[in-house]
């Protein structure tokens, strides 16, 4: 993971968006995730994602998770189930407090990461 995602997660824990608990669950799942598909995070194709994966996290965590999912990034998710349940494990919550639009808006994110979507 490049300084630039560091930094991204560090300006997220120090305004108060995230805590450095949901940092350090972000940096294991992210680093996870590449190193099992031969990937490396920049900020280039990984800034979205990690900001976007650990505002969720805030999100699910406050119990205020986004419903609404635009239906492009549905069909994106559709297309890509078996990123659905990868996605849908990568939140340290139980699944009942995980929506489908949070599991979609990772998806989309997991496919552009291992190019199957741009």
């Amino acid at each position: 993971m490049d300084d630039t995602l560091l930094e991204r997660l560090d300006i997220l824990v120090t305004s108060g968006q995230i805590t450095d608990q949901i940092r350090r669950y972000v940096l294991q799942k992210a680093t996870s995730f590449a190193s099992e598909h031969g990937i490396e995070l920049t900020e280039g194709n990984a800034g979205s994602f990690i900001t976007h994966f650990a505002m969720a996290c805030a999100r699910i965590g406050r119990g205020e998770p986004v419903v609404e999912i635009p239906a492009s990034v549905q069909e994106v998710a559709d297309r890509h189930l078996d990123l659905v349940e990868v996605a849908r494990t990568m939140f340290p919550f139980d699944a009942s407090t995980i929506t489908g639009a949070e599991v979609g808006f990772i998806t989309m994110y997991l496919c552009v990461l291992l190019g199957r979507e741009s």
